[in-house]
């Protein structure tokens, strides 16, 4: 997404920018890799550094990061967290999707306390996972490693991956189903 799509979204108070607070991250240049998505893990662990720095994440109880190319409701995530009732100053996370592992890295929605877990062994993890799953992979992984817990709302996320054959980028039937927090297309269609 170009600069100038993001401050059309920004005035309109569209997406991240209808959170109680948010914040926009540089990441870099992923490189392509051989399962067929991107190679993006080395740059996320460097955007984790730029969240502990801007420290806004301690001011609230959820952080959520959310992809720029997704389409993101905050207000629906309120409701679901509000139906989900996740317990109270817990270190957790939502697995978001039925799809694969269960986490897709488009929209991860994580308590204060995993994103201070994470941050204070994200280091650990990337020395002794490794950074050749994806984003998505490695921080579930790493948040399960460092005992993170987790609950399941497979409703947050409608990703086209899930789709199947038969469907093209510019088919905005699933976004019609207001039951998902959010919506991601198929990085096969974009990249």
């Amino acid at each position: 997404m170009c600069s100038s799509d993001l401050a059309a979204v920004q005035s309109q108070g569209l997406g991240i920018y209808a959170c109680d607070e948010f914040d926009v991250f540089q990441g870099g240049v992923a490189q392509k890799a051989e399962w067929q998505s991107i190679s993006n893990t080395d740059i996320f662990i460097q955007v984790w550094d730029q969240v502990f720095k801007a420290g806004k994440f301690w001011h609230h109880d959820w952080t959520v990061k959310v992809d720029v190319d997704c389409v993101f409701f905050p207000e629906r995530l309120k409701q679901h967290l509000i139906a989900a009732k996740p317990p109270a100053d817990t270190a957790m996370y939502f697995k978001n999707i039925d799809f694969k592992f269960g986490f897709m890295g488009s929209l991860e929605v994580l308590s204060k306390k995993a994103v201070d877990v994470f941050l204070a062994g994200k280091a650990s993890c990337d020395k002794h996972i490794g950074s050749e799953g994806g984003e998505d992979l490695f921080t579930m992984q790493c948040l399960d490693a460092l005992g993170v817990g987790h609950m399941t709302d497979s409703t947050l996320l409608d990703d086209k991956y899930t789709h199947g054959e038969g469907w093209h980028l510019f088919d905005v039937d699933p976004c019609k189903d207001a039951s998902h927090v959010a919506y991601h297309p198929d990085r096969k269609s974009v990249v």
